[in-house]
């Protein structure tokens, strides 16, 4: 196989992988779902995971004025939230892979962030990967080292 063979695969490739992460960009396709299937009246977001920033970006890009309220939980270094600086907006971060003290005070967090909703408010619930470790509200007698383990 020739240099330039290989060289034209490698290019291939590689513009197949910039594709590939390009269609699951979460800010583009949060935008692009919600524009094609809007909400009426009041939305509050609640985004968790390691794309949560992006999914929150794009959802506030979509809802515009009726985007009231919303909680991002994401990892410890990927907050990446340019443009959630406004006061409609917290933003928590936590571990992951392994749950820490932060991610129980981000499951209580989203525990009274959805408590204090009113009943008719539209609530869009943005979850990627990451999530499981990000948010936790263990129930009475799980401790956060079994937690830890268990992740």
């Amino acid at each position: 196989m020739s240099a330039a063979t290989v060289a034209a695969m490698r290019r291939a490739m590689l513009d197949a992988y910039a594709a590939g992460v390009a269609a699951v960009e979460g800010e583009r396709v949060t935008a692009d779902w919600l524009h094609r299937h809007p909400f009426d009246g009041p939305v509050s977001v609640l985004a968790f995971g390691k794309a949560a920033g992006a999914m929150a970006r794009g959802a506030q890009r979509a809802l515009d004025q009726q985007l009231v309220d919303g909680l991002v939980v994401t990892k410890a270094g990927h907050a990446d939230v340019g443009g959630l600086s406004d006061a409609r907006w917290r933003v928590i971060e936590a571990a992951h892979p392994v749950t820490d003290g932060p991610s129980l005070a981000a499951g209580q967090a989203v525990a009274d962030f959805i408590s204090a909703l009113p009943a008719e408010r539209a609530v869009l619930l943005l979850v990627s990967g990451g999530a499981s470790a990000l948010v936790e509200l263990p129930v009475p007698g799980v401790r956060l080292d079994t937690l830890a383990r268990v992740n």
